[in-house]
């Protein structure tokens, strides 16, 4: 039987991620997971594929908003109240939907990391975003589900045939199981099995 062993969040997607002990949860995912985005200025995510330095960024959620650390030590904060009040276009895999836009004091901030025009987003208030055949769930700026769910076992498997060093941290999971046969994750259909 599959053991929940580690919890992990990810208020800025593509940026480092946090361990947890507990969580909120709901059908919208993790509380704080995902809820911020870099975009460029016409709202199209930009992600560690791209921009690697990502990763490097340590977000840290506050009650108000977020703090930020940069790789060289510097840091921002800003609150949820300081975000535009109107909503903008954002977009993630080709799904269009609404976001709010940082001030320009930190997306001046963040620009300068990248060496490029870029905007921190917020899902705001209410999630306009929806998952693929299911139009009722609220989704985060997560890729596609609101959790991700990662074998320990798989990961072992996977480290096995690729000459490559693959750590889990670089899959973003939520979720990370043990006692589960590797790929077993793949046939399950609900919850139940853990």
């Amino acid at each position: 039987m599959a053991t929940l062993i580690r919890l992990f969040i990810h208020p800025v997607k593509s940026m480092r991620g946090i361990g947890l002990t507990h969580a909120l949860a709901d059908v919208s995912g993790l509380a704080f997971d995902r809820i911020f985005m870099i975009t460029e200025p016409d709202g199209t995510f930009i992600t560690a594929r791209q921009f690697p330095q990502m990763v490097r960024f340590t977000p840290s959620p506050v009650h108000d908003g977020l703090h930020l650390t940069a790789p060289d030590g510097s840091s921002a904060y800003v609150r949820f109240a300081d975000f535009a009040t109107q909503d903008a276009p954002t977009e993630v895999w080709g799904t269009h939907f609404t976001a709010r836009i940082a001030p320009d004091a930190i997306n001046k901030w963040l620009s300068g990391f990248f060496s490029r025009e870029v905007q921190l987003r917020w899902v705001g208030p209410q999630m306009t975003r929806r998952v693929k055949r299911h139009n009722t769930v609220p989704l985060s700026f997560a890729d596609g589900y609101p959790y991700l769910l990662a074998n320990e076992a798989s990961l072992r498997d996977l480290q096995q045939r690729c000459p490559a060093s693959v750590k889990m941290e670089q899959f973003r999971p939520n979720l990370v199981v043990s006692g589960a046969s590797a790929w077993e994750e793949d046939r399950w259909e609900s919850d139940s099995h853990w």
